[in-house]
């Protein structure tokens, strides 16, 4: 037998489409506002398949939905901590908006964190035999 997956249930395109107006009204560059908006899409769809076709409403969403999606990028999807926290950040500034908007009791990304990004390394060292070359040179 074959299982016929349902599409997710879509986001409520009003506050989608505020939320859009909010970042043009920012002057944020077309781009980012398209990978925004993408941010949370993906989200909503990676949430919607953690709970079964049945998500939670964006206004009961808490820090641990957040703080999975970001695990789920980093394991499962195997992102760079930059596309991470690009993601993230899209993240955040959403939720900031409904928080601020009075859609929410509390802001479930004011605690979520970032990704270290790695420390860059140092280049190798010369070995003696460059530097006394160097020297003379």
């Amino acid at each position: 037998m074959r299982v016929i997956q349902t599409p997710p249930p879509d986001i409520d395109a009003t506050t989608l489409e505020a939320f859009r107006r909010h970042l043009v009204k920012r002057d944020l560059a077309p781009a980012t506002v398209t990978a925004y908006l993408d941010d949370i899409n993906r989200f909503w769809t990676w949430l919607c398949r953690i709970h079964d076709g049945q998500p939670p409403p964006l206004d009961q969403v808490r820090t641990v939905d957040l703080a999975a999606f970001r695990t789920h990028l980093i394991h499962e999807q195997a992102r760079t901590p930059a596309t991470v926290n690009r993601r993230l950040q899209g993240l955040r500034l959403f939720f900031r908006w409904m928080y601020d908007h009075d859609s929410m009791a509390d802001n479930p990304a004011t605690h979520l964190r970032f990704m270290r990004r790695p420390s860059a390394q140092q280049p190798p060292a010369l070995i003696r035999r460059e530097v006394l070359a160097f020297v003379h040179a």
